[in-house]
């Protein structure tokens, strides 16, 4: 009850809750051809000669698991559980099941009448798809998956440019929580089923991270055995289901639990799993305003407004660049086991060098 009542201070009373985008899975080749081509006919349907900024329509979110399964000891392996795609003209988001698809239903199936897949949508350099911190989304997506991002809008540097006009610290990066309960106006039921759902990736971010220190010191423990020629001892551990055991999800948070159906515990949390993309546009929109030479904080009467904000849009592009090539240069540790998860330690949410 405190903490709810303390949600009430940082948020407008009289604000409407916003209407709610649709959802549904997409989890066979024919849904991902079908949602293919429904892209593909809004994207033309966008098609301007207007020089003016047009919101994007993709906003775009992966939700992984740690599939301890199919890896030894030692090692982690970063999957996707979901691909959240919220195609904004349609307001509506599409969830697909990347980990009943696979690599090849997932992002190799073409769409009739376009021919597109959503591997060639997600690399096109002229097609616009917004993330909030891309670096984990593009790491996994490249070597688990093979699909190399490109035309990509960084929300999380877009958000650090929209600071470089005012006094505020450009130090560090703000997590996706952060900038959703400081720049959106939430409603009183809109911040209690986020904080709802922060809450729970807290908790699974916990047992995640204690899962990655449990595979460590199996490595370690098997790794010594092995050096000390009990291979033998070794084996039957293997098969008895020795070492530390991992810790299971409780129930309701694993996102990885198939099959999705209605009414699943599954389900119920997939609900709030869309909650990742369903502001995003409502950010995007927000920092795009404060990043214009008309917005309160230009008004300085500097005629070179105009040129500073074009810088900090070249600054943002070739920021967002510079992390696509270090996500497939494989340098956030993902892949190789190093880290896992999303804002990882301390150094991740450090501001790009020269940025101060």
């Amino acid at each position: 009850m405190a903490e709810i009542i303390a949600s009430l201070g940082r948020i407008n009373i009289s604000r409407q809750v916003r209407s709610a985008p649709d959802w549904s899975i997409v989890d066979t080749p024919e849904a991902v051809s079908h949602l293919v081509d429904i892209i593909c006919l809004e994207l033309v349907n966008r098609q301007t000669t207007s020089d003016v900024p047009q919101v994007p329509a993709l906003y775009i979110d992966i939700q992984t698991n740690d599939d301890s399964s199919n890896q030894g000891h030692g090692s982690q392996c970063a999957c996707i559980s979901l691909l959240q795609i919220y195609l904004l003209p349609r307001e509506h988001i599409y969830l697909v099941d990347v980990q009943t698809l696979g690599r090849q239903g997932a992002f190799e199936t073409s769409g009739p009448t376009h021919g597109q897949s959503l591997q060639s949508l997600l690399e096109s350099e002229t097609i616009s798809k917004v993330f909030f911190d891309v670096r984990t989304d593009a790491e996994i997506l490249y070597h688990r998956y093979g699909v190399s991002l490109g035309g990509v809008q960084d929300l999380q540097l877009m958000e650090l440019a929209a600071r470089a006009v005012s006094p505020r610290s450009l130090r560090h990066l703000n997590s996706l929580p952060r900038c959703i309960n400081r720049d959106l106006n939430l409603s009183i039921l809109e911040q209690i089923t986020w904080d709802k759902w922060i809450t729970l990736q807290r908790k699974r971010s916990q047992v995640e991270m204690a899962n990655r220190e449990l595979r460590r010191l199996n490595g370690l423990l098997f790794s010594s055995l092995s050096q000390a020629g009990e291979r033998q001892h070794k084996q039957e551990m293997e098969v008895e289901g020795a070492g530390y055991q991992l810790l299971r999800m409780e129930k309701g948070m694993d996102i990885s639990a198939r099959p999705l159906t209605k009414g699943s515990e599954t389900m119920e949390l997939i609900g709030l799993v869309v909650l990742n993309v369903r502001y995003l546009p409502g950010l995007w929109e927000e920092y795009e305003r404060r990043s214009r030479p008309d917005a309160s904080h230009w008004q300085d009467g500097n005629e070179t407004c105009g040129n500073r904000e074009e810088g900090w849009r070249k600054r943002v592009e070739q920021g967002t660049r510079e992390r696509l090539e270090s996500a497939r240069n494989g340098q956030y540790g993902l892949v190789s086991g190093a880290v896992g998860g999303k804002g990882r330690g301390k150094l991740m949410m450090l501001a790009p060098v020269g940025w101060e």
